[in-house]
């Protein structure tokens, strides 16, 4: 397979998702199907469906024109793929009217062993088909909304295929008028020659009667043959005219088909002209894509990095927070633990504090008391 039908296929297989049917399965293109004949039956509610199978085509045909393409005509009605190919052809070239009856005979030949060109040119009947049908705004609407690439093939397809119907039909054109010709040819011989030979026939019969009798009835005899050699005479340049007439048409039809085949070169060389301001301007923008993708990775490396100094930076500093809050953790301990100690102390010489009081009012009790025995003695010893 080339990489160009291939990637026909893939157009191809882009407008066929823009059906009803295909939102619901996935369409997969399997090339294994080119290799065999597949003779198995394809059932319906698939959740996948091949391409390359008659079940796909069917599908879609079915969407576009379904009282044609009907259950009747399902693959699965046939005992083998090929015999549903063959009848599925047969509807589809009927349903262009016979146009492009040329190219379902080559892929009629060719169901034995189907190649991806076959698929190509069924799927560009099938293309056609969506355009021309009842819902044809609702597949223009569709094809606007696939790739540019796949558009441009799209028109491509219908633009190969109009050309093919104008240059069959003034094929066909040209060679009945052909036909014409060499009927008239083949009836009417050429001019002088039919002259030479009837004026020689008639002269050796008129010379032969001359010899047997020389009367006025062979004369008059002779006469009417000179005037039936005219009158043919003139019969045969009639038919040299009409056979000039039609030369001359199929020489204008001649230069119809190549005054449209300039205009359908000049066309394309604008439509290929177009494309490769296209190409062009889909080139700097897949460039400036390309600058833009490169750009956005360097913004994300440098995010990246980043991101990682700062990821770094937030374990340093949730290092440094944990290690302040053990040490501030251990400081309050310290603090607790001396507050309790000087509390403890506090509490000690308030007991040492009221033990003194005490024992100064003790003191001061027994000095109270000395003095008051000193006082007593003195006086005693005063008697």
């Amino acid at each position: 397979m080339g990489d160009m039908e291939k990637q026909y296929m893939i157009h191809i297989k882009e407008f066929i998702q823009t059906f009803c049917f295909a939102k619901n399965v996935e369409i997969i293109m399997d090339e294994s199907n080119l290799k065999t004949n597949v003779k198995t039956h394809k059932e319906n509610n698939c959740k996948v469906i091949n391409i390359y199978s008659c079940y796909a085509i069917w599908l879609c045909m079915n969407e576009i024109y379904p009282s044609w393409f009907d259950i009747s005509i399902h693959p699965a009605q046939f005992e083998t793929e090929i015999d549903a190919y063959e009848c599925l052809l047969k509807y589809l070239n009927e349903y262009h009217e016979k146009k492009y009856e040329k190219i379902t005979k080559q892929i009629l030949d060719k169901l034995s062993a189907l190649t991806i060109n076959e698929f190509i040119d069924i799927y560009s009947l099938v293309i056609l088909a969506a355009l021309v049908s009842d819902d044809k705004q609702k597949h223009i609407n569709n094809i606007l909304s696939v790739s540019h690439e796949t558009q441009k093939y799209i028109h491509n397809v219908v633009e190969h295929l109009d050309k093919e119907v104008i240059n069959e039909s003034l094929r066909t054109e040209i060679k009945q008028i052909k036909e014409k010709v060499k009927y008239f040819e083949m009836e009417n011989p050429p001019l002088a020659q039919l002259i030479n030979e009837k004026l020689e026939q008639k002269f050796l019969e008129n010379k032969d009667k001359e010899k047997d009798n020389n009367d006025e009835d062979l004369q008059e005899k002779y006469n009417k043959s000179l005037k039936d050699i005219e009158d043919k005479e003139k019969q045969i340049e009639e038919h040299q005219k009409k056979i000039d007439e039609q030369k001359k048409l199929i020489n204008e039809k001649q230069q119809k088909i190549d005054e449209q085949d300039k205009i359908i070169d000049e066309k394309q060389q604008k439509l290929d002209e177009k494309d490769k301001i296209i190409d062009e301007k889909q080139q700097k923008i897949d460039e400036q894509e390309k600058q833009f993708d490169h750009k956005k990775i360097e913004v994300e490396e440098k995010q990246k990095l980043a991101l990682q100094i700062f990821k770094e930076q937030l374990q340093i500093r949730e290092k440094e927070t944990e290690y302040y809050k053990d040490a501030l953790k251990k400081q309050i301990d310290t603090t607790n633990d001396e507050q309790k100690l000087l509390s403890d102390i506090i509490h000690n010489l308030g007991l040492k504090y009221k033990q003194l009081h005490t024992y100064n009012l003790s003191l001061r009790n027994e000095i109270t008391g000395i003095k008051l025995r000193a006082q007593t003695c003195a006086e005693y010893e005063k008697k």
